[in-house]
């Protein structure tokens, strides 16, 4: 999928809980659309883009960090708002691993 899909879906998914509100939608627009990070090795050449393309963006490892970061931003809230960051961007970033798999 191409990168303003993610980040559309990304909104999408933002917008579903009537109680989000900006940041939030921006924390899951950034998340639905990180994981392509790695498309910028395309600036190194193709055979780097090749070699490196789908691997240190498209991970686990960075979706916790992201969902970490999400929630530690909004560590002021309540409880409730934090979870709700952290599923809602845990929920973007998983979509875009699972549109890429079905779709890519």
């Amino acid at each position: 999928m191409y990168g303003h899909a993610h980040a559309g879906l990304g909104w999408l998914i933002g917008t579903l809980p009537a109680t989000t509100d900006r940041r939030l939608r921006n924390w899951c627009v950034a998340a639905a659309t990180l994981p392509d990070i790695d498309a910028l090795t395309f600036l190194g050449g193709l055979d780097t883009y090749i070699a490196w393309h789908h691997t240190f963006g498209h991970n686990v490892f960075l979706g916790v960090l992201t969902v970490a970061a999400a929630v530690a931003h909004h560590w002021g809230s309540p409880v409730r708002r934090r979870l709700l960051a952290g599923a809602l961007v845990a929920l973007c970033f998983a979509s875009h691993l699972l549109t890429d798999m079905k779709m890519s």
